[in-house]
């Protein structure tokens, strides 16, 4: 993450360029809470191909046609002389977990600095690069420690086995993506003070400070994205090219004959779900059996590196909302599965319940994004 600015904001924007489309929050800090402002998107525009297909304009070029998506979003939103954080697509940026010998945090950012070049594909001087010391850097056994308290505060507590290693996740952005980032802002008289990979503005907007291992699965248009947040801090994150909602309204517009508009219909309404019509489950079965198998190397790579099981699943993304896929996924991997819902972290009317929590999954990233500038440095 690239992050130029400490200070607390009063009000404070994320802005998320998503594959398909953009989408702009502002939180505000209001009697102690932070609170819901204002949230606007913009779909990317999309045409219907001869052949049935549908394509979708790549919002994530940030050429001069995203500048004008920009121009008009913003310009909906009231955004002028704000700041603000904006998200960079995984496939952007590189990343890599460097173990180091036990040391104090103090002497982790001299390690870094001189060991990054040994992790980043590029030469260091085109990249500028971030850092955060994984959390749950304990390898052993779990020890339950039993109920330390009684009545509403009880808790389990647990003892680790703690490692001589210190385990750091190293991010890195081509300066030439963070300097188009930081044209587009320019050219709207924004303060850009943060660039970070999505993997961030989702564990801050999913998890938030809640103890435990989070495993996030977010099937996005292009691709799926897993990312590991335990305790709060990303420990784990990368991609499954080629496996999202379009592979999956594609294999049941050939499957039914028909485009993939009407597909996406099918797709939503019928999904996994126990009805009748079976034969839509069985087609979009083997998708998904893709990402539980990478879910699942995940999940044994977690414990063998880290002594740790986790707890529960995050299912967000255009397909999270499929009927039947939270059942499925939950029975695959025998483990409590919950829809993302990124408002729930914020203060709101509770009159937008119902609306916002249909567009969760699609706000996840921008909710992450805005609640950075109320941080703690």
């Amino acid at each position: 993450m690239l992050n130029i600015f400490n200070k607390k904001a009063s009000s404070f924007f994320g802005i998320d360029l998503g594959t398909t489309g953009i989408r702009v929050v502002e939180l505000a800090m209001e009697n102690k809470k932070i609170t819901l402002k204002n949230y606007v998107s913009l779909e990317a525009e999309q045409r219907i191909n001869p052949d049935g297909t549908v394509a979708k304009k790549n919002i994530q070029s940030l050429d001069k046609d995203t500048i004008e998506s920009m121009k008009t979003i913003l310009d909906s939103a009231v955004v002028a002389n704000h700041k603000v954080a904006m998200s960079v697509p995984t496939s952007s940026t590189f990343s890599s977990v460097v173990t180091f010998p036990r040391m104090p945090k103090e002497e982790v950012e001299k390690a870094v600095n001189y060991e990054a070049a040994q992790y980043i594909p590029i030469p260091i001087d085109e990249v500028v690069y971030g850092w955060s010391i994984i959390s749950n850097d304990r390898k052993g056994s779990v020890k339950d420690d039993g109920l330390k308290k009684t009545g509403a505060d009880a808790r389990k507590t647990k003892s680790y086995v703690v490692s001589d290693k210190t385990r750091v996740l190293l991010i890195a952005i081509p300066k030439e993506t963070s300097a188009k980032y930081m044209q587009i802002a320019n050219s709207f008289d924004l303060d850009l003070v943060a660039l970070e990979t999505e993997s961030f503005s989702l564990a801050r907007s999913l998890v938030g400070k809640r103890s435990g291992a989070y495993l996030i699965i977010d099937i996005g248009f292009k691709m799926t994205g897993i990312t590991i947040v335990d305790d709060g801090s990303v420990t784990e994150s990368h991609s499954i090219s080629s496996v999202g909602g379009e592979e999956i309204t594609k294999i049941i517009s050939h499957s039914y004959g028909v485009n993939e508009e009407r597909a996406n219909v099918l797709k939503r309404e019928i999904g996994l779900s126990n009805g009748p019509d079976r034969k839509l489950a069985s087609i979009v079965t083997p998708i998904l059996s893709i990402i539980i198998s990478e879910v699942k190397k995940n999940q044994d790579a977690y414990l063998r590196n880290n002594g740790r099981k986790i707890d529960s699943v995050i299912l967000i993304g255009g397909s999270a909302r499929m009927p039947g896929i939270v059942d499925f996924i939950s029975t695959e991997l025998a483990l409590p599965v919950e829809l993302g819902n990124p408002f729930k972290m914020v203060s709101h009317d509770s009159m937008l319940d119902e609306k916002l929590a249909a567009i969760s999954s699609s706000y996840a990233v921008a909710v992450g994004l805005a609640l950075f500038g109320f941080e703690n440095d």
